[in-house]
């Protein structure tokens, strides 16, 4: 058990997974499919944003699912606490909705692996801006960009928070 943690310890370390924005290289031991599509005005209309947790030893996630819909109706699953509604209030919906365009969807990586890391978490997060959907996926393990990992923290905040 301690060669595990120590190995996990090493591999953080070291960065193999790391891909962060002001690093225009590919992540080592992968490569960057850039999703692509138009730049994201800053007025783009967010019609819709799903987050779900995938991977693990199962290979089914961790059960946790969120659906956002437009009006900030939302839609979260956990094994915890199993289905339930709610809403957000205006402030937390302007919020998700700035940092849904910060992200910049289109220049993101596909995929934020980690190569190295078996039965880790992936989060997984679809936004559909306008007429496109964007979907980009991140390892728990992997260091994707700072723009993204802000976006991952409030879906999970979302998730784990009190109903509204």
């Amino acid at each position: 058990m301690m060669t595990w943690r120590v190995a996990v310890v090493v591999q953080l370390l070291i960065g193999g997974c790391a891909h962060d924005e002001g690093d225009q290289r590919d992540p080592p031991g992968s490569v960057c499919e850039v999703i692509g599509g138009d730049p994201v005005r800053d007025g783009a209309t967010i019609h819709g944003i799903d987050y779900a947790v995938l991977g693990g030893f199962s290979g089914h996630g961790d059960g946790t699912e969120l659906r956002i819909a437009a009006d900030g109706t939302f839609t979260r699953q956990t094994v915890l606490h199993g289905a339930e509604q709610g809403q957000l209030d205006q402030g937390t919906l302007g919020d998700l909705a700035s940092k849904v365009r910060a992200a910049k969807f289109p220049t993101l990586c596909a995929t934020y692996a980690c190569t190295s890391c078996g039965d880790d978490f992936v989060h997984e997060v679809s936004v559909q801006l306008d007429a496109s959907t964007y979907t980009v996926q991140a390892s728990e393990f992997a260091s994707p960009p700072e723009r993204l990992a802000v976006l991952i923290e409030a879906l999970q905040a979302i998730v784990e928070g009190p109903l509204r």
